[in-house]
């Protein structure tokens, strides 16, 4: 073979630009774990590329070692180009749009094959390209570290002292609307038979609108007791809770003036022991399952809207792979998925700090597989998603994981403060009629506290927000 050093190094640089790309965008997301899976990534990406660079050159019977600058060409183009046009015509070509976008990518590669001075221009914009994204990577790895060590105080601290030996429960359920519309919408008496059987220390607050209309920013202002900073990019939870983030939050500040415990308990998708693991229960390190997770994170946003996962979602459903195997992933995350009554609050009573146990539960959102007794049912994931029914079963499961709640550890949340809410709300009316609107941020939400009877702090209970009841389970 006809070894050409420098096509081997055009190839190398070409294959890595996308993934430096990709890490430009989501480097103040990274932690070593991330980094450690980004980098075996590459690697295999590497491995790959040759392999296949060489059956390319077996293919053609040709000994010339510039077909792995081929390959790393067209993978760049099916890569970044595709996703770009494939975004950029979001409001056309519906029915064949990767097909479509294909041609356009496939015309392009050819041109680069047999343009000698578009293949010499597209070269040198790849290395420039990587040049400027390298040196911006380290001015922003660099510039992240020492933001880190500046110390911010948002939170004036004398205001959250407080003095009440009481355990402290924050827990958010994804998109649960108000008990009214839910019986409004399936003609249900849901809210009746709840009140019942909630416990007389609580109340249900009616008309009290979501803090957003999204999950990041709603979670960003339950952190940062709704003085979020409008100039700083919004946090997916659970990425907030990694230590270079949680660190400079009014909560984790809260934590710590009160010398309290905070343990985070998520469900299968959003797991502590794969995001923070200073704030689990059990700090068991899965280092195998931690960086799994993070590779498959990787793969599923790096290749969103690349040719690669067109083709791979076409063959599943050609052969009902997809289905098959949703089915089994479904499954698997409702047996691992972790609901409040498997905990026994009690052996975290005996450490002499307080604690505040914050929760994160996906119910009532999709994916539905769920019924309303919590047991598992079949269902298509993402696909035609029955909204009537799904809805309506994850909301009583819901329901029904709260009584139990309740029930379970009754005696422990006597002695303590507790706030249940929903970070948004769900155009539910919308979707049953197969209308795609965007979440009204006016929408009721459902909402649960203690009723704050000898609060100190006084608020119009006209005007009571997500904020203010916050404010009063923390204080109060």
């Amino acid at each position: 073979m006809k070894f050409n050093k420098f096509s081997f190094i055009y190839s190398i640089i070409i294959i890595l630009l996308p993934f430096f790309y990709f890490l430009e965008s989501n480097i103040k997301n990274f932690n070593s774990e991330y980094y450690i899976a980004f980098f075996l990534l590459i690697i295999i990406s590497i491995f790959v590329s040759s392999i296949l660079g060489l059956v390319l050159i077996r293919f053609f019977n040709d000994k010339n070692s510039e077909k792995f600058l081929l390959f790393s060409m067209f993978n760049f183009i099916m890569i970044i180009f595709f996703s770009y046009l494939y975004s950029y015509f979001n409001n056309i070509f519906f029915e064949n749009r990767a097909e479509i976008v294909f041609f356009i990518c496939f015309c392009l590669f050819l041109i680069l094959i047999f343009s000698s001075k578009l293949k010499k221009f597209f070269l040198f914009f790849c290395i420039i390209s990587f040049i400027l994204t390298t040196g911006k990577i380290l001015y922003l790895e660099t510039n992240n570290n020492i933001s880190n060590k500046k110390i911010t105080n948002k939170l004036i601290y004398e205001n959250f002292k407080i003095n009440s030996k009481k355990d402290i429960y924050i827990m958010i359920f994804d998109g649960a609307i108000s008990l009214e519309e839910f019986d409004e919408i399936y003609n249900l008496d849901v809210k009746e038979k709840f009140l019942e059987n909630l416990p007389k220390e609580y109340i249900y607050h009616k008309n009290i609108k979501a803090l957003s209309n999204n999950s990041a920013e709603s979670i960003e202002k339950i952190f940062n007791f709704n003085s979020t900073d409008v100039n700083k990019k919004l946090l997916n939870f659970p990425k907030i809770l990694k230590s270079n983030y949680f660190k400079d939050t009014d909560l984790k500040k809260f934590i710590d003036m009160n010398n309290l415990n905070f343990y985070f308990f998520g469900n299968s998708t959003i797991n502590c022991s794969t995001h923070n693991i200073n704030t689990c229960p059990n700090k068991e390190r899965n280092k195998a399952k931690i960086y799994f997770f993070y590779l498959n994170d990787i793969l599923e946003e790096f290749n969103h809207l690349t040719l690669f996962k067109m083709l791979k979602d076409k063959v599943y459903r050609k052969f009902t792979l997809e289905e098959r195997l949703n089915i089994k992933i479904l499954k698997l995350r409702h047996q691992m998925n972790i609901p409040l009554l498997n905990f026994s609050f009690e052996k975290f009573n005996k450490n002499e700090k307080n604690n505040i146990f914050f929760f994160y539960n996906y119910l009532p959102h999709e994916p539905y597989f769920y019924d309303k007794n919590c047991e598992f049912k079949k269902n298509k994931y993402n696909y035609n998603l029955n909204y009537f029914d799904g809805y309506r079963d994850n909301y009583l499961c819901m329901i029904k994981t709260i009584n139990e709640f309740f029930n379970k550890n009754n005696q422990n949340l006597k002695q303590a403060k507790v706030i249940i809410l929903a970070d948004h709300g769900f155009p539910l009316k919308d979707l049953i009629k197969k209308k795609y609107s965007p979440i009204d941020k006016n929408q009721n939400i459902f909402i649960i506290t203690n009723k704050h009877e000898k609060c100190t702090i006084k608020l119009n209970s006209g005007t009571q927000k997500v904020n203010s009841l916050l404010i009063k389970t923390l204080k109060c």
